[in-house]
């Protein structure tokens, strides 16, 4: 006997087609969301722990560790200065004792460029208020070559302040806050002089915004942020 087979019809094949399109629409969307949020938590506990290891590093040497900042501190005009005239205090914070076993990647920065304008940087960012271009013993006094954001002014008018900021730019990549290297005092150039402005997801998971995590006698200073009740003038929430 035999039996006769039935194929699906094309119409039958299309609504199937449409059925997955319409899922892989639901689905994707809320993968890629979850991503991003699962590396924003994975930021925040780089900056945790970065922090943790400014906090050792502050107990052992009453000081901050400097800056660190993209490898504008590799251009060629700022060839001459030594490492410990340069923004790389990340990389201090590794050698020569060991306050991180190894630098941090930012999740948001691998892969991209590191320029004034991005948020690239060797290891997470950080705003030193006892450090910048200018002070260290032996250095050329005066605004570093390359990017300095006026700190070496800041520091002259205000002086040294055990205070301190981390940051990565967040999912979009680019850093909104332009004059951290004069923590916690607002940059003297008038181009860098914005406000803290922090990543908030409920503007959108991929939103402009920093993530910060600040330290020492971070409510000192004039620095400006854009969070309800937080900055110099406001609650002590971090």
């Amino acid at each position: 006997m035999k039996h006769a087979f039935r194929a699906f019809t094309l119409i039958e094949l299309l609504i199937v087609v449409a059925i997955i399109a319409i899922l892989a629409a639901i689905a994707v969307p809320n993968f890629l969301e979850a991503q991003v949020r699962s590396k924003v938590a994975r930021v925040k506990n780089d900056l945790r722990a970065q922090a943790t290891a400014i906090e050792a590093y502050a107990v052992d040497w009453n000081t901050l560790p400097r800056d660190s900042d993209s490898d504008l501190d590799r251009e060629p005009a700022m060839s001459s200065y030594e490492f410990s005239w340069k923004a790389n205090g990340a990389v201090q914070l590794t050698t020569p004792i060991a306050y991180m076993s190894s630098l941090l990647e930012d999740p948001f920065s691998r892969g991209r460029q590191q320029t004034a304008s991005f948020g690239a940087a060797v290891g997470y960012r950080i705003g030193s208020g006892t450090w910048s271009y200018g002070s260290t013993p032996g250095s050329p006094q005066s605004e570093a070559p390359a990017d300095s954001q006026g700190a070496f002014a800041a520091m002259q008018a205000h002086g040294k302040v055990m205070a301190y900021v981390v940051l990565s730019p967040g999912p979009t990549g680019k850093r909104q806050r332009m004059g951290y290297k004069c923590f916690p005092w607002k940059s003297p150039d008038p181009s860098e002089q914005g406000a803290y402005v922090d990543y908030d997801p409920t503007n959108g998971t991929v939103s402009a915004g920093d993530i910060y995590r600040f330290g020492g006698q971070w409510l000192s200073g004039n620095w400006d942020r854009i969070a309800p009740g937080n900055g110099p003038m406001g609650t002590q929430s971090n």
